[in-house]
């Protein structure tokens, strides 16, 4: 089995695709469709198949926790988890555990997502917070002149360790020093660096 977030199938609506909001599920060659369409904290799942919904479920919230509760557009899914504690921290303390951000994630972000909505995962490594994923969103919130961001906290995945020490090397401390680049270079850089299975 193979589930993975799918960012290019055309059955996915442009929005939620864009956004990483879509799972697909590929099992003895058949494939599951499950597309989140989010409203804050909760998410709208459409699916050709429930079968599979849980694992999607759990697939999407590895980095979407502040989404605690699913149904489908009939309501004969319902899912409701218990609510991620999330706080504030202002934007220019959170060290970003990447070199570069894609720009047309900005732009998808800018597009489709209400700023007062974004949420991202951090954790804490030496007294610092971490951001684990979520930088386009950070940058976009920059953009948008805002000071601080609602985060919550995740338990450090112990793989960050090198992709840290690059980025105060490269001196990245804040979400404004991070380098703009189209997603070919993001992906042959990250790979001539060796970080591709650390940044998928």
């Amino acid at each position: 089995m193979k589930i993975f977030i799918d960012r290019k199938d055309i059955i996915y609506s442009e929005k939620n695709r864009l956004l990483g909001n879509c799972i697909t599920i590929i099992n003895n060659n058949e494939r599951y469709y499950y597309e989140f369409d989010i409203n804050k904290n909760e998410a709208k799942i459409i699916t050709n198949n429930l079968f599979y919904v849980e694992k999607a479920i759990n697939k999407f919230r590895e980095y979407n926790l502040n989404i605690d509760t699913f149904y489908n557009e009939s309501r004969s899914f319902y899912r409701a988890f218990e609510k991620t504690p999330t706080f504030k921290l202002p934007i220019d303390c959170i060290q970003p555990s990447n070199l570069f951000i894609i720009d047309t994630k900005i732009d998808n972000i800018e597009k489709y997502i209400p700023i007062d909505n974004i949420c991202i995962p951090v954790c804490i490594i030496d007294e610092e917070y971490i951001a684990l994923d979520g930088h386009a969103r950070l940058y976009a919130l920059k953009n948008d002149y805002k000071k601080l961001v609602n985060v919550y906290l995740l338990d450090n995945p112990n793989n960050l360790d090198d992709i840290i020490y690059l980025a105060k090397e490269a001196n990245i401390r804040n979400i404004s020093q991070m380098n703009i680049v189209n997603e070919e270079e993001y992906y042959n850089i990250i790979n001539s660096l060796g970080l591709n299975e650390i940044l998928k």
